[in-house]
């Protein structure tokens, strides 16, 4: 049973390697009712949960001698209340859960649609701005899941955030883990900490990242913005 990847049609350039489809030409293929053989699907990035109805509904559909199975259970996307979007596509992490006290892990789940590669995708690696982004989102996410009171409302301060990319990412299965660390309480159930975030595939360390940042409540945060514009443009006049 031979090995088949299927990407997002965005990852066309990944689609070169052998047994690499985009969405698109693996549809195709399913339809080539001349191809047969036995295959073991693996999807990989790019991919939506509805990509993957479409593709078994295809599957079924198709008069054909293939023979495919699934290797992996779609996994579920985080909400865009917890990674704080508006739209569903947007979101680029899979749901977060808690491996230890202070340890959180979750995978890299890019959406084809996602706003970070709407405009182009260059070569056959994830861009380091999609990574940064995910990140960005997990601290959303471990945030509001694990230290948020659920009646609260707060908004996101980054005050630092330093990369180091290791290895090219590229658009198959990664794993994300994120260290909390000097979690620091105060009013109103704001809190500001920082972190470690790594990105890994197939066992290689690709990207650290270490991000400081606070949760503030919302009102409070917005009143200080509005101050803080109305200063910046007093310096115009």
């Amino acid at each position: 049973m031979a090995n088949i990847v299927v990407v997002g049609d965005r990852f066309s350039e990944f689609s070169e390697n052998d047994n690499v489809f985009t969405f698109t030409q693996a549809l195709r293929f399913l339809a080539d009712a001349k191809i047969g053989g036995s295959y073991q699907v693996i999807f990989g990035q790019g991919i939506s949960k509805e990509d993957i109805e479409e593709f078994k509904k295809s599957l079924r559909q198709c008069d054909t001698e293939k023979t495919l199975r699934f290797n992996q259970t779609h996994l579920s996307r985080e909400t865009t209340r917890n990674t704080h979007k508006n739209k569903s596509e947007n979101v680029l992490i899979s749901e977060v859960s808690q491996i230890d006290v202070a340890s959180y892990q979750c995978h890299l789940l890019i959406d084809d649609g996602c706003a970070e590669m709407a405009d182009h995708v260059t070569g056959q690696h994830v861009q380091g701005m999609v990574l940064l982004e995910a990140c960005r989102q997990m601290v959303n996410s471990v945030s509001e899941r694990f230290l948020i009171k659920k009646d609260s409302e707060k908004s996101f301060v980054l005050h630092m955030m330093n990369s180091e990319f290791k290895e090219y990412l590229f658009p198959v299965a990664s794993v994300m883990e994120m260290t909390l660390k000097n979690v620091r309480r105060g009013l109103r159930g704001d809190f500001t900490a920082e972190c470690n975030i790594t990105v890994v595939q197939n066992s290689t360390l690709c990207l650290c990242v270490t991000v400081k940042f606070s949760a503030i409540d919302k009102g409070s945060l917005g009143l200080i913005e509005q101050q803080m514009a109305e200063k910046s443009l007093s310096h115009l006049h």
